[in-house]
């Protein structure tokens, strides 16, 4: 297994105070069969408190980008000065060259350093980490390094400056299970929201009752049925992936 993250260093031992507000960091990979595997900030301060949550954003070109099913994490425990990280139960699958924003929700504080990804800045011209690329400002879809003030978890859509606040990505070229601990439907689950992550909704018309079977090591674990005209056939695999 391997791993790449964004920063390679540390970042600032410094506290940037704020409403409560979501930073992202927008990134790609430039190789297939990768998969998205966690987060990571630098907590440059020790006031920096509270448990973030995060989520990774797919980026459809300028405006609001839509969720990855199967990313939604919440730190749960913050340990002094330095890089704080947290992993998905298991990694979900990342399509090659699409670009996506990592979120993180701070409750008030954060870490930040001004004019980071432009000209002179330290990430001016994009980082690349093997195929794991975080671009500069110039060459981001959405906003490099992006925040929105709000009071939970939103897609961040503001931008000011290149700066930077810290929030890392991790990336592996393994998709997991091996040592998962967990129930054989919650694994299932997680590998549904992994192949889901890579296709598009597609749409059936068929008015009749359907029903979706999902196995996992040839054991039945979960049998989902419909009868909603027009269902979507990617919005039932959802549900079922998200234990509904």
């Amino acid at each position: 297994m391997t791993e790449w993250v964004g920063f390679v260093g540390n970042g600032p031992n410094t506290l940037a105070s704020d409403v409560p507000i979501s930073l992202g960091v927008e990134f790609f990979v430039d190789q297939p069969n990768l998969y998205f595997k966690g987060f990571r900030f630098y907590r440059g301060d020790v006031g920096i408190l509270g448990l973030p949550d995060a989520r990774c954003y797919k980026i459809d070109g300028p405006g609001v980008g839509s969720a990855v099913a199967g990313t939604d994490a919440k730190f749960e425990a913050l340990a002094g000065i330095g890089w704080q990280r947290k992993d998905l139960a298991l990694p979900v699958g990342l399509t090659q060259n699409q670009h996506y924003k990592g979120t993180i929700f701070f409750p008030t504080n954060y870490t930040a350093t001004s004019g980071y990804f432009v000209s002179p800045g330290a990430g001016f011209g994009g980082i690349i980490n093997g195929p794991l690329h975080i671009v500069d400002s110039a060459n981001s879809q959405d906003g490099q390094d992006s925040f929105t003030t709000g009071g939970a978890l939103i897609y961040p859509t503001s931008t000011f400056g290149g700066g930077n606040f810290w929030v890392d990505v991790i990336i592996t070229d393994t998709p997991g299970g091996g040592g998962v601990v967990g129930s054989v439907a919650d694994i299932a689950r997680q590998r549904m929201l992994t192949q889901l992550s890579l296709v598009e909704p597609q749409k059936i018309s068929n008015v009749d009752l359907m029903v979706l079977t999902l196995a996992f090591g040839g054991q039945t674990v979960i049998t989902k049925t419909d009868a909603t005209p027009a269902v979507h056939y990617w919005r039932l695999c959802k549900l079922i992936a998200n234990g509904g």
